[in-house]
């Protein structure tokens, strides 16, 4: 994945709602259909069910959509992941 790839999807990222289901388990909102939400699982094996990173993921490990890296950025701000505590 190219930083400008990065860049895209983190810019897209940020307009996307994301609700925590557990400490992993993330379900971010689809960008074409918002009634729709996407799971994503941050653990060592990170994964989304978006058709993008179901593409992509297999020949590039470091390929993260947009719902990953929206997960990823409401994880990075809560207070729990910074102190080790559960979210």
């Amino acid at each position: 994945m190219t930083q400008e790839q990065r860049k895209t999807r983190q810019k897209k990222a940020s307009l996307l709602e994301v609700k925590q289901v557990d400490l992993i388990t993330f379900l971010v909102q689809s960008q074409s259909d918002p009634e729709m939400y996407h799971k994503v699982t941050l653990n060592g094996h990170t994964a989304c069910s978006c058709l993008d990173w179901r593409k992509n993921h297999e020949t590039d490990p470091t390929w993260a959509c947009k719902h990953i890296a929206a997960a990823l950025d409401l994880k990075a701000q809560s207070p729990e992941s910074s102190s080790g505590q559960a979210l």
